[in-house]
């Protein structure tokens, strides 16, 4: 099976923009005391965080890391470029359940 190298460089930049949407959430979804997290424990062993903003800037993170993906998607569904079209509608699923992991997912199992 031959990969064209045009399709070979759309994966690459995707999974360039996956790096970038990952250190992104990393850097800017730390609370204020997961310095306190020891190994082995989990997100619900350190205290909540009193000021927490995650319900103003979890929305700005998906609509500045999401918004690319979609208009790329958009652009290749216009253009009918199904490879393209298909490659971004999975890196925008990719990126919306990554990002509802990073600032929800992990805490639904803790007890308020």
């Amino acid at each position: 099976m031959k990969i064209d190298r045009k399709r070979l460089v759309e994966i690459l930049s995707l999974g360039g923009y996956f790096i970038l949407v990952y250190l992104c959430m990393q850097v800017f979804n730390v609370g204020e005391y997961d310095w306190m997290r020891e190994p082995g424990s989990s997100v619900c062993s350190i205290p909540q965080d009193p000021d927490d903003t995650r319900d103003i800037t979890a929305p700005l993170f998906l609509f500045f890391l999401g918004t690319p993906l979609l208009i790329a998607m958009v652009r290749d569904i216009i253009c009918k470029d199904l490879f393209k079209a298909i490659l971004y509608g999975l890196g925008l699923v990719v990126v919306i359940v990554y990002w509802w992991w990073s600032f929800w997912g992990q805490y639904s199992a803790c007890t308020i």
